[in-house]
């Protein structure tokens, strides 16, 4: 689940924080998916976000266990050099 979405100017940088539950909620589990790979296939393949890839912005994901309130599971950034 989204919670938020922020945007530092000084770095260029759109931060987009989720929740997860579940099954996913689960660090093992999470992290066997191999998360970074699929992000960054999907931050490549988005056409909605082309105008943003075009300005060179960098893209970060942060993942928030639902289970274990505030900590967080997963993160990782994108910059134009890996998704270009």
């Amino acid at each position: 689940m989204l919670d938020s979405m922020t945007f530092d100017k000084t770095t260029h940088t759109i931060t987009y924080a989720y929740t997860v539950k579940g099954v996913l909620d689960d660090d093992e589990v999470l992290n066997r998916n191999s998360p970074r790979t699929l992000l960054l296939q999907e931050v490549r393949n988005s056409t909605n976000l082309k105008l943003y890839k075009e300005a060179g912005y960098n893209f970060c994901y942060v993942y928030y266990s639902a289970q274990r309130r505030g900590k967080q599971v997963f993160s990782a950034t994108f910059t134009e050099k890996d998704y270009r």
